[in-house]
Protein backbone atom coordinates (compact mmCIF):
# COMPACT_ATOMS: atom_id res chain seq x y z
CA UNK A 1 0.00 0.00 0.00
CA UNK A 2 2.86 2.35 0.87
CA UNK A 3 4.47 1.65 -2.53
CA UNK A 4 1.16 2.29 -4.33
CA UNK A 5 0.75 5.60 -2.54
CA UNK A 6 4.30 6.61 -3.44
CA UNK A 7 3.74 5.75 -7.09
CA UNK A 8 0.46 7.66 -7.12
CA UNK A 9 2.21 10.73 -5.67
CA UNK A 10 4.97 10.44 -8.25
CA UNK A 11 2.44 10.18 -11.06
CA UNK A 12 0.65 13.32 -9.82
CA UNK A 13 3.94 15.16 -9.65
CA UNK A 14 4.83 13.95 -13.15
CA UNK A 15 1.60 15.59 -14.32
CA UNK A 16 2.72 18.85 -12.70
CA UNK A 17 6.12 18.62 -14.40
CA UNK A 18 4.50 17.92 -17.78
CA UNK A 19 2.26 20.96 -17.36
CA UNK A 20 5.32 23.04 -16.53
CA UNK A 21 7.17 21.72 -19.58
CA UNK A 22 4.28 22.49 -21.93
CA UNK A 23 3.77 25.97 -20.44
CA UNK A 24 5.71 27.62 -23.25
CA UNK A 25 4.86 28.99 -26.71
CA UNK A 26 6.78 26.20 -28.48
CA UNK A 27 8.34 22.81 -27.65
CA UNK A 28 11.52 23.18 -25.63
CA UNK A 29 14.55 20.89 -25.78
CA UNK A 30 13.29 18.26 -23.38
CA UNK A 31 16.54 16.68 -22.14
CA UNK A 32 18.00 20.09 -21.30
CA UNK A 33 14.77 21.22 -19.61
CA UNK A 34 14.58 18.07 -17.49
CA UNK A 35 18.22 18.33 -16.41
CA UNK A 36 17.90 21.98 -15.43
CA UNK A 37 14.54 21.53 -13.69
CA UNK A 38 15.49 18.52 -11.60
CA UNK A 39 18.94 19.85 -10.76
CA UNK A 40 17.46 23.06 -9.42
CA UNK A 41 15.54 21.22 -6.66
CA UNK A 42 17.63 19.24 -4.17
CA UNK A 43 14.60 17.19 -3.12
CA UNK A 44 15.03 15.07 -6.25
CA UNK A 45 17.23 12.07 -5.54
CA UNK A 46 18.84 9.91 -8.23
CA UNK A 47 15.85 7.52 -8.32
CA UNK A 48 13.44 10.44 -8.62
CA UNK A 49 15.44 11.94 -11.48
CA UNK A 50 15.42 8.65 -13.35
CA UNK A 51 11.68 8.12 -12.80
CA UNK A 52 10.62 11.59 -13.91
CA UNK A 53 13.06 11.63 -16.82
CA UNK A 54 11.70 8.31 -18.10
CA UNK A 55 8.08 9.40 -17.70
CA UNK A 56 8.58 12.78 -19.41
CA UNK A 57 10.50 11.28 -22.32
CA UNK A 58 7.74 8.70 -22.77
CA UNK A 59 5.16 11.48 -22.58
CA UNK A 60 6.87 13.36 -25.40
CA UNK A 61 6.96 10.17 -27.46
CA UNK A 62 3.25 9.40 -27.08
CA UNK A 63 1.64 12.81 -26.62
CA UNK A 64 0.36 12.85 -30.22
CA UNK A 65 -1.55 9.63 -29.50
CA UNK A 66 -2.91 11.20 -26.30
CA UNK A 67 -4.09 14.23 -28.29
CA UNK A 68 -5.82 11.93 -30.76
CA UNK A 69 -7.54 9.91 -28.04
CA UNK A 70 -8.81 13.02 -26.26
CA UNK A 71 -10.08 14.61 -29.48
CA UNK A 72 -11.71 11.47 -30.84
CA UNK A 73 -13.37 10.80 -27.46
CA UNK A 74 -13.35 7.06 -28.15
CA UNK A 75 -11.05 4.22 -27.22
CA UNK A 76 -8.84 2.63 -29.82
CA UNK A 77 -10.99 -0.49 -29.89
CA UNK A 78 -14.03 1.60 -30.81
CA UNK A 79 -11.98 3.49 -33.40
CA UNK A 80 -10.93 0.29 -35.15
CA UNK A 81 -14.49 -1.04 -35.08
CA UNK A 82 -15.53 1.79 -37.39
CA UNK A 83 -15.67 1.29 -41.13
CA UNK A 84 -12.62 2.10 -43.22
CA UNK A 85 -14.32 5.19 -44.63
CA UNK A 86 -15.23 6.45 -41.15
CA UNK A 87 -11.69 5.92 -39.91
CA UNK A 88 -10.23 7.76 -42.89
CA UNK A 89 -12.51 10.73 -42.29
CA UNK A 90 -11.51 10.87 -38.62
CA UNK A 91 -7.80 10.59 -39.44
CA UNK A 92 -8.11 13.29 -42.11
CA UNK A 93 -9.88 15.61 -39.69
CA UNK A 94 -7.29 15.04 -36.97
CA UNK A 95 -4.41 15.49 -39.41
CA UNK A 96 -5.83 18.87 -40.47
CA UNK A 97 -6.24 19.92 -36.83
CA UNK A 98 -2.54 19.30 -36.04
CA UNK A 99 -1.01 19.96 -39.45
CA UNK A 100 1.78 22.29 -38.32
CA UNK A 101 3.83 22.97 -35.22
CA UNK A 102 1.63 25.74 -33.84
CA UNK A 103 -1.57 23.75 -34.22
CA UNK A 104 -0.01 20.60 -32.78
CA UNK A 105 1.55 22.39 -29.83
CA UNK A 106 -1.75 24.11 -29.01
CA UNK A 107 -3.42 20.68 -29.06
CA UNK A 108 -0.68 19.25 -26.83
CA UNK A 109 -1.14 22.05 -24.31
CA UNK A 110 -4.90 21.51 -24.19
CA UNK A 111 -4.66 17.74 -23.67
CA UNK A 112 -5.12 16.57 -20.08
CA UNK A 113 -1.78 15.95 -18.36
CA UNK A 114 -3.32 12.98 -16.55
CA UNK A 115 -4.05 11.26 -19.88
CA UNK A 116 -0.58 12.02 -21.26
CA UNK A 117 1.26 10.77 -18.16
CA UNK A 118 -0.95 7.68 -17.83
CA UNK A 119 -0.28 6.77 -21.46
CA UNK A 120 3.43 7.38 -20.92
CA UNK A 121 3.44 5.04 -17.92
CA UNK A 122 1.61 2.33 -19.89
CA UNK A 123 4.22 2.55 -22.62
CA UNK A 124 7.04 2.11 -20.09
CA UNK A 125 5.50 -0.79 -18.17
CA UNK A 126 3.87 -2.80 -20.99
CA UNK A 127 6.36 -4.24 -23.50
CA UNK A 128 3.63 -4.88 -26.10
CA UNK A 129 2.07 -1.45 -25.72
CA UNK A 130 -0.15 -0.79 -28.76
CA UNK A 131 1.19 -3.85 -30.59
CA UNK A 132 -2.12 -5.76 -30.45
CA UNK A 133 -4.00 -2.87 -32.05
CA UNK A 134 -1.23 -2.42 -34.60
CA UNK A 135 -1.17 -6.08 -35.59
CA UNK A 136 -4.94 -6.12 -36.07
CA UNK A 137 -4.82 -2.99 -38.18
CA UNK A 138 -2.10 -4.15 -40.59
CA UNK A 139 -2.86 -7.90 -40.65
CA UNK A 140 -4.48 -7.98 -44.10
CA UNK A 141 -2.88 -4.92 -45.65
CA UNK A 142 -0.86 -4.68 -48.83
CA UNK A 143 2.81 -3.85 -49.11
CA UNK A 144 3.62 -0.63 -47.28
CA UNK A 145 4.54 0.97 -50.62
CA UNK A 146 0.85 0.74 -51.55
CA UNK A 147 -0.64 2.03 -48.30
CA UNK A 148 -2.93 5.04 -48.49
CA UNK A 149 -1.87 8.20 -46.71
CA UNK A 150 -4.62 7.63 -44.10
CA UNK A 151 -3.30 4.13 -43.38
CA UNK A 152 0.24 5.39 -42.88
CA UNK A 153 -0.99 8.27 -40.72
CA UNK A 154 -2.93 5.84 -38.54
CA UNK A 155 0.19 3.78 -37.90
CA UNK A 156 2.18 6.94 -37.15
CA UNK A 157 -0.39 8.10 -34.61
CA UNK A 158 -0.28 4.71 -32.88
CA UNK A 159 3.47 5.28 -32.48
CA UNK A 160 2.95 8.82 -31.19
CA UNK A 161 4.27 10.46 -34.36
CA UNK A 162 2.39 13.46 -35.77
CA UNK A 163 0.57 12.55 -38.99
CA UNK A 164 2.17 15.49 -40.83
CA UNK A 165 5.33 13.38 -41.09
CA UNK A 166 3.55 10.88 -43.36
CA UNK A 167 4.49 12.58 -46.65
CA UNK A 168 8.27 12.70 -46.05
CA UNK A 169 8.17 9.19 -44.57
CA UNK A 170 6.33 7.88 -47.63
CA UNK A 171 9.16 9.25 -49.79
CA UNK A 172 11.74 7.54 -47.58
CA UNK A 173 9.87 4.24 -47.85
CA UNK A 174 9.87 4.57 -51.63
CA UNK A 175 13.50 5.68 -52.07
CA UNK A 176 14.92 3.12 -49.64
CA UNK A 177 12.52 0.34 -50.62
CA UNK A 178 11.54 -0.41 -47.03
CA UNK A 179 9.29 -3.39 -46.43
CA UNK A 180 6.38 -3.30 -44.01
CA UNK A 181 8.50 -5.05 -41.40
CA UNK A 182 11.36 -2.56 -41.85
CA UNK A 183 8.99 0.38 -41.51
CA UNK A 184 7.42 -1.04 -38.34
CA UNK A 185 10.86 -1.74 -36.89
CA UNK A 186 11.89 1.84 -37.66
CA UNK A 187 8.77 3.25 -35.98
CA UNK A 188 9.10 0.97 -32.97
CA UNK A 189 12.73 2.05 -32.53
CA UNK A 190 11.69 5.71 -32.43
CA UNK A 191 10.10 5.03 -29.04
CA UNK A 192 13.16 3.25 -27.65
CA UNK A 193 16.26 5.10 -26.51
CA UNK A 194 19.28 3.84 -28.49
CA UNK A 195 22.24 2.33 -26.67
CA UNK A 196 25.36 4.22 -25.78
CA UNK A 197 28.01 3.93 -28.49
CA UNK A 198 31.71 4.75 -28.19
CA UNK A 199 34.45 5.22 -30.78
CA UNK A 200 38.13 4.65 -30.08
CA UNK A 201 40.56 7.50 -30.57
CA UNK A 202 43.51 5.15 -30.33
CA UNK A 203 43.34 1.48 -31.33
CA UNK A 204 45.89 0.45 -28.71
CA UNK A 205 43.53 1.64 -25.94
CA UNK A 206 41.05 -1.22 -26.48
CA UNK A 207 42.57 -3.46 -23.81
CA UNK A 208 42.61 -0.71 -21.18
CA UNK A 209 38.99 0.17 -21.97
CA UNK A 210 37.92 -3.47 -21.63
CA UNK A 211 39.74 -3.79 -18.31
CA UNK A 212 38.28 -0.70 -16.68
CA UNK A 213 34.78 -1.27 -18.07
CA UNK A 214 34.80 -4.81 -16.70
CA UNK A 215 35.84 -3.52 -13.26
CA UNK A 216 32.97 -1.00 -13.37
CA UNK A 217 30.34 -3.57 -14.39
CA UNK A 218 30.03 -2.20 -17.93
CA UNK A 219 29.49 -4.62 -20.80
CA UNK A 220 31.08 -3.87 -24.15
CA UNK A 221 30.23 -5.25 -27.60
CA UNK A 222 32.82 -4.45 -30.25
CA UNK A 223 32.12 -3.73 -33.91
CA UNK A 224 34.19 -2.53 -36.88
CA UNK A 225 37.45 -4.25 -35.90
CA UNK A 226 37.31 -2.87 -32.37
CA UNK A 227 36.92 0.73 -33.52
CA UNK A 228 33.32 1.02 -32.31
CA UNK A 229 31.47 -0.50 -29.39
CA UNK A 230 28.02 -0.65 -27.83
CA UNK A 231 28.15 -0.20 -24.07
CA UNK A 232 25.59 -1.27 -21.46
CA UNK A 233 25.60 -0.92 -17.70
CA UNK A 234 24.71 1.64 -15.06
CA UNK A 235 28.12 3.19 -14.35
CA UNK A 236 28.69 6.49 -16.17
CA UNK A 237 31.34 6.12 -18.87
CA UNK A 238 32.24 9.81 -18.50
CA UNK A 239 33.55 9.00 -15.02
CA UNK A 240 36.00 6.37 -16.22
CA UNK A 241 39.73 7.06 -16.30
CA UNK A 242 39.97 5.84 -19.89
CA UNK A 243 37.48 8.48 -20.99
CA UNK A 244 39.27 11.22 -19.07
CA UNK A 245 42.52 10.20 -20.75
CA UNK A 246 40.95 10.64 -24.20
CA UNK A 247 41.01 6.96 -25.17
CA UNK A 248 37.51 7.12 -26.63
CA UNK A 249 34.60 9.42 -27.47
CA UNK A 250 30.91 8.86 -26.86
CA UNK A 251 29.38 9.03 -30.35
CA UNK A 252 26.33 7.39 -31.87
CA UNK A 253 27.05 4.68 -34.43
CA UNK A 254 25.26 6.53 -37.25
CA UNK A 255 27.18 9.71 -36.52
CA UNK A 256 30.40 7.73 -36.74
CA UNK A 257 29.47 6.67 -40.27
CA UNK A 258 29.34 10.29 -41.45
CA UNK A 259 32.83 10.89 -40.06
CA UNK A 260 34.02 7.65 -41.60
CA UNK A 261 32.79 8.82 -45.02
CA UNK A 262 35.46 11.54 -44.90
CA UNK A 263 38.14 8.84 -45.22
CA UNK A 264 40.63 10.93 -43.25
CA UNK A 265 44.29 10.00 -43.59
CA UNK A 266 47.48 11.23 -41.95
CA UNK A 267 48.90 14.35 -43.53
CA UNK A 268 45.75 15.47 -45.33
CA UNK A 269 44.15 18.89 -45.22
CA UNK A 270 40.49 18.64 -44.19
CA UNK A 271 37.78 21.16 -43.36
CA UNK A 272 34.82 20.29 -41.12
CA UNK A 273 32.68 23.22 -42.24
CA UNK A 274 29.72 22.80 -39.83
CA UNK A 275 31.48 21.25 -36.86
CA UNK A 276 29.09 21.98 -34.01
CA UNK A 277 30.49 20.58 -30.76
CA UNK A 278 33.14 18.60 -32.61
CA UNK A 279 32.06 14.96 -32.36
CA UNK A 280 32.88 14.28 -36.01
CA UNK A 281 35.86 16.64 -35.84
CA UNK A 282 37.53 14.42 -33.24
CA UNK A 283 36.75 11.32 -35.32
CA UNK A 284 38.41 12.95 -38.33
CA UNK A 285 41.42 13.92 -36.20
CA UNK A 286 41.72 10.29 -35.08
CA UNK A 287 41.81 9.20 -38.73
CA UNK A 288 44.52 11.76 -39.45
CA UNK A 289 46.53 10.45 -36.46
CA UNK A 290 47.09 14.04 -35.44
CA UNK A 291 49.04 14.77 -38.63
CA UNK A 292 48.11 17.28 -41.32
CA UNK A 293 45.87 20.33 -41.10
CA UNK A 294 42.35 20.01 -39.72
CA UNK A 295 40.05 23.03 -39.71
CA UNK A 296 36.70 23.23 -37.94
CA UNK A 297 34.11 25.95 -38.43
CA UNK A 298 30.66 26.75 -37.12
CA UNK A 299 28.45 29.82 -36.94
CA UNK A 300 28.46 29.43 -33.12
CA UNK A 301 31.92 30.19 -31.76
CA UNK A 302 31.19 28.69 -28.34
CA UNK A 303 30.72 25.32 -30.03
CA UNK A 304 34.23 25.53 -31.46
CA UNK A 305 35.66 25.86 -27.95
CA UNK A 306 34.08 22.48 -27.18
CA UNK A 307 35.64 20.99 -30.34
CA UNK A 308 39.07 22.25 -29.28
CA UNK A 309 38.68 20.87 -25.78
CA UNK A 310 37.65 17.43 -27.04
CA UNK A 311 40.53 17.22 -29.51
CA UNK A 312 43.02 18.25 -26.86
CA UNK A 313 41.71 15.63 -24.42
CA UNK A 314 42.19 13.01 -27.14
CA UNK A 315 45.74 14.20 -27.74
CA UNK A 316 45.19 15.71 -31.21
CA UNK A 317 46.75 19.15 -31.59
CA UNK A 318 46.46 19.79 -35.33
CA UNK A 319 43.01 21.44 -35.09
CA UNK A 320 42.46 25.06 -36.07
CA UNK A 321 39.06 26.69 -35.61
CA UNK A 322 37.39 29.65 -37.27
CA UNK A 323 33.79 30.88 -37.21
CA UNK A 324 31.90 30.64 -40.52
CA UNK A 325 28.43 31.94 -41.32
CA UNK A 326 28.20 30.21 -44.70
CA UNK A 327 29.21 33.33 -46.60
CA UNK A 328 32.71 34.84 -46.46
CA UNK A 329 35.34 32.14 -45.98
CA UNK A 330 37.57 32.09 -42.90
CA UNK A 331 41.30 32.61 -43.31
CA UNK A 332 42.89 29.28 -44.10
CA UNK A 333 46.62 28.56 -43.85
CA UNK A 334 49.13 28.87 -46.66
CA UNK A 335 49.35 25.08 -47.00
CA UNK A 336 45.68 24.95 -48.04
CA UNK A 337 46.07 27.65 -50.68
CA UNK A 338 49.27 26.13 -52.09
CA UNK A 339 47.48 22.90 -53.06
CA UNK A 340 44.39 24.73 -54.34
CA UNK A 341 42.03 23.79 -51.54
CA UNK A 342 41.31 20.97 -49.12
CA UNK A 343 41.63 17.25 -49.80
CA UNK A 344 38.17 16.81 -48.24
CA UNK A 345 35.47 19.14 -47.00
CA UNK A 346 32.68 17.85 -44.77
CA UNK A 347 29.37 19.69 -44.69
CA UNK A 348 27.39 18.22 -41.79
CA UNK A 349 24.48 20.51 -42.52
CA UNK A 350 21.82 21.99 -40.20
CA UNK A 351 18.69 19.87 -40.61
CA UNK A 352 15.32 18.86 -39.17
CA UNK A 353 17.05 16.38 -36.79
CA UNK A 354 14.41 13.76 -37.64
CA UNK A 355 17.09 11.10 -37.32
CA UNK A 356 17.55 11.87 -33.62
CA UNK A 357 13.97 11.35 -32.44
CA UNK A 358 15.08 8.40 -30.31
CA UNK A 359 17.21 10.69 -28.14
CA UNK A 360 15.18 13.87 -28.67
CA UNK A 361 11.48 12.92 -28.88
CA UNK A 362 10.46 16.58 -28.67
CA UNK A 363 12.00 17.05 -32.15
CA UNK A 364 9.11 15.12 -33.72
CA UNK A 365 6.75 17.85 -32.48
CA UNK A 366 8.59 20.50 -34.52
CA UNK A 367 6.70 20.20 -37.78
CA UNK A 368 7.95 22.61 -40.38
CA UNK A 369 5.57 23.83 -43.06
CA UNK A 370 6.55 23.74 -46.74
CA UNK A 371 7.96 27.24 -46.56
CA UNK A 372 10.22 26.57 -43.57
CA UNK A 373 11.34 23.24 -45.00
CA UNK A 374 12.14 25.00 -48.26
CA UNK A 375 14.25 27.56 -46.40
CA UNK A 376 16.13 24.78 -44.61
CA UNK A 377 16.80 22.90 -47.86
CA UNK A 378 17.97 26.10 -49.53
CA UNK A 379 20.42 26.65 -46.67
CA UNK A 380 21.71 23.09 -47.02
CA UNK A 381 22.24 23.55 -50.77
CA UNK A 382 23.92 26.92 -50.24
CA UNK A 383 26.37 25.56 -47.67
CA UNK A 384 27.22 22.58 -49.85
CA UNK A 385 27.81 24.63 -53.01
CA UNK A 386 29.82 27.27 -51.16
CA UNK A 387 32.01 24.72 -49.38
CA UNK A 388 32.67 22.95 -52.69
CA UNK A 389 34.70 25.99 -53.77
CA UNK A 390 37.31 25.03 -51.19
CA UNK A 391 37.79 21.46 -52.44
CA UNK A 392 40.96 21.00 -54.48
CA UNK A 393 40.84 19.46 -57.96
CA UNK A 394 40.39 15.75 -57.47
CA UNK A 395 39.32 16.24 -53.86
CA UNK A 396 36.21 15.04 -52.09
CA UNK A 397 33.08 16.75 -50.82
CA UNK A 398 31.15 14.91 -48.10
CA UNK A 399 27.59 15.85 -47.16
CA UNK A 400 25.81 14.60 -44.07
CA UNK A 401 22.69 15.23 -41.99
CA UNK A 402 21.05 13.73 -38.92
CA UNK A 403 17.81 13.43 -40.88
CA UNK A 404 16.11 10.60 -42.76
CA UNK A 405 14.10 12.97 -45.00
CA UNK A 406 14.76 12.55 -48.73
CA UNK A 407 14.18 16.28 -49.26
CA UNK A 408 17.19 17.09 -47.06
CA UNK A 409 19.42 14.35 -48.41
CA UNK A 410 19.10 12.74 -51.84
CA UNK A 411 17.33 15.80 -53.25
CA UNK A 412 20.11 18.12 -52.04
CA UNK A 413 22.77 15.86 -53.57
CA UNK A 414 20.91 15.72 -56.88
CA UNK A 415 20.69 19.52 -56.93
CA UNK A 416 24.39 19.86 -56.09
CA UNK A 417 25.39 17.54 -58.93
CA UNK A 418 23.42 19.77 -61.29
CA UNK A 419 24.52 23.12 -59.84
CA UNK A 420 28.26 22.45 -59.47
CA UNK A 421 28.93 23.65 -63.00
CA UNK A 422 32.67 24.34 -62.54
CA UNK A 423 33.46 20.65 -62.04
CA UNK A 424 32.28 17.22 -63.07
CA UNK A 425 30.79 15.56 -60.02
CA UNK A 426 30.93 11.83 -59.43
CA UNK A 427 28.72 10.45 -56.66
CA UNK A 428 30.73 7.75 -54.93
CA UNK A 429 28.10 6.81 -52.38
CA UNK A 430 24.95 8.11 -50.74
CA UNK A 431 22.99 6.23 -48.11
CA UNK A 432 21.23 6.22 -44.76
CA UNK A 433 23.00 4.74 -41.76
CA UNK A 434 21.43 3.38 -38.60
CA UNK A 435 17.81 2.55 -37.78
CA UNK A 436 15.97 0.46 -38.84
CA UNK A 437 18.98 -1.77 -39.59
CA UNK A 438 21.31 -0.82 -36.72
CA UNK A 439 20.28 0.04 -33.16
CA UNK A 440 21.24 3.70 -33.38
CA UNK A 441 20.07 7.07 -34.66
CA UNK A 442 19.41 7.48 -38.40
CA UNK A 443 21.74 9.67 -40.45
CA UNK A 444 22.69 10.28 -44.07
CA UNK A 445 26.08 10.59 -45.73
CA UNK A 446 27.11 11.15 -49.33
CA UNK A 447 30.56 11.35 -50.91
CA UNK A 448 31.11 13.44 -54.03
CA UNK A 449 34.35 13.40 -56.01
CA UNK A 450 35.17 16.53 -58.01
CA UNK A 451 36.66 15.27 -61.26
CA UNK A 452 40.25 16.55 -61.65
CA UNK A 453 40.27 16.51 -65.42
CA UNK A 454 37.51 19.11 -65.74
CA UNK A 455 37.84 21.04 -62.47
CA UNK A 456 38.81 24.66 -62.84
CA UNK A 457 39.24 27.12 -60.03
CA UNK A 458 37.75 24.80 -57.42
CA UNK A 459 40.12 26.13 -54.77
CA UNK A 460 39.00 29.71 -55.27
CA UNK A 461 36.50 31.81 -53.45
Amino acid sequence: MEFDARLANRMKHAEVLWERYTDSPAPRQLDKWIAETLKADRRYGSQDRRFYSDILFSAARYVTLAVFLQRSAVGLSSFFEKSSAERELEIARFSAEVSDEKLLWAAVRSTAAKLVVSLARDALTQPDFMQAELRKFISNRRSVADWTNAELQTVLILHGIPPAWSAPLQRRISVSGWSTEELLRFLRMQNERPPLWIRLNRAEAAAAIEQEFDSRGLQIEWLDNKETAKVTGSFGVYQTEVFKSGAFEVQDWASQQIARSVGAQAGQKIWDACAGGGGKTVAIAAGMQGKGALYASDIREFKLAEARRRCQRAGFFNLRTAAWDGKEFPEFGKEVHLQGGFDTVLVDAPCSSSGTWRRNPDARLRIGDKESLGELVNLQKSLLLKAALKVRSGGRLVYGTCSWCVEENEDVIAAAQFDLTHVTVQKISASLAGAPFVDSDTMFAAQLSLNPSLASGSGGG
